[in-house]
C-alpha cells in the first residue's frame, strides 16, 4: 500500500488513520470484527511499527474500535454514544433549557426526517414503523405501562430515521430521541390523555408516508412536536402554580 493520495504535510499515521477509518465507513470492516495485526498493518501499509501504534491510537480515541490486551483491536459501534456525551454535557451545563434545547432540535431535525422518509420507505419500513404503533396503542389498551410505551415511541421515530437511508441521521437523532426518555415519561403520567395524542400524531405521519407525501409527513411531524411543546408547558405551568414543577 503507498500512500500517495494524501498531501505530504499530513503525517503518516494520520494518513494511516484516515484509510483504516474509510475501509470502516465502506463496510470493509463490520463491527465486531478484528483488525489486522500489527505486524500485518505494518507489513500492508509499509510503514513502521510506531506509525501503525499512533493509528490505532487515533481510532481508539475517535470511537471506531476498542482495544484488548493480547487479544487486538476490534471495531465497535458507540459513534452515536459520542455525539450523545456532548449533548449530554450541553443539556448538564443548562438543565432549565435542556428540554426546550432538545425540542428545538428536533422542531429542526425530525420534520425533515419524516419527508424524506416519505420519499425512501419500502415495505420493510412501513412495517416496522406499523410495529411501533401497535406497540404503543396495546400499551394504551392494556396497562398504561410508561416505560414501554416510550420504548414504542422512541422505536417509532428511530424507524423513521431508519427509512431515510442516511446513517449521519441515525447517528444525530438517536441520541436526541434518548435523551428525551425522562420529558417523555412527564408526559405520558402527567399530561391528560398525552399518550393518546401522541399516537394520532403518529398514525398520520405513517398515512403520508404510506402516501410518500413528503409534505403531510412533514407538517404531521410539525403538529407533533408542537403537540409535546404545548402540553408540556401548560402541564409544567400548572405544576408551577402549585409548587410542584417537573
Amino acid at each position: 500500500m503507498i500512500l500517495h493520495r494524501f498531501p505530504q504535510h499530513i503525517p503518516l499515521s494520520e494518513q494511516v488513520y484516515q484509510l483504516i477509518e474509510k475501509q470502516i465507513i465502506d463496510g470493509n470492516y463490520l463491527v465486531g470484527d478484528k483488525l489486522p495485526t500489527e505486524k500485518q498493518l505494518t507489513e500492508f501499509y509499509k510503514v513502521s511499527r510506531t506509525v501503525i501504534r499512533e493509528a490505532i491510537a487515533l481510532l481508539k480515541e475517535k470511537g471506531f474500535i476498542e482495544t484488548h490486551v493480547a487479544k487486538g483491536s476490534y471495531v465497535i459501534s458507540n459513534m452515536a454514544n459520542s455525539v450523545q456525551s456532548y449533548f449530554d454535557a450541553a443539556v448538564r451545563m443548562e438543565p432549565e433549557d435542556g428540554f426546550y434545547n432538545l425540542l428545538q432540535l428536533r422542531w429542526i431535525l425530525e420534520p425533515e426526517i419524516a419527508a424524506l422518509a416519505a420519499v425512501n420507505a419500502c415495505d420493510k419500513d412501513l412495517a416496522a414503523l406499523r410495529n411501533a404503533i401497535e406497540r404503543m396503542e396495546k400499551v394504551l389498551k392494556d396497562n398504561n405501562d410508561a416505560e414501554e410505551f416510550i420504548r414504542g415511541d422512541s422505536a417509532f421515530h428511530a424507524a423513521l430515521a431508519e427509512t431515510t437511508k442516511n446513517r449521519l441521521i441515525l447517528m444525530v437523532i438517536n441520541p436526541v430521541i434518548d435523551m428525551m426518555h425522562d420529558f417523555q415519561i412527564y408526559h405520558f403520567l402527567h399530561v391528560q390523555n398525552g399518550g393518546q395524542r401522541s399516537n394520532k400524531h403518529h398514525q398520520r405521519i405513517i398515512n403520508a408516508i404510506e402516501k410518500h407525501d413528503s409534505d403531510s409527513a412533514r407538517s404531521s411531524m410539525s403538529d407533533h412536536i408542537r403537540q409535546l411543546n404545548d402540553d408540556i408547558q401548560n402541564c409544567r405551568r400548572v405544576h408551577s402554580q402549585l409548587g410542584t414543577g417537573f
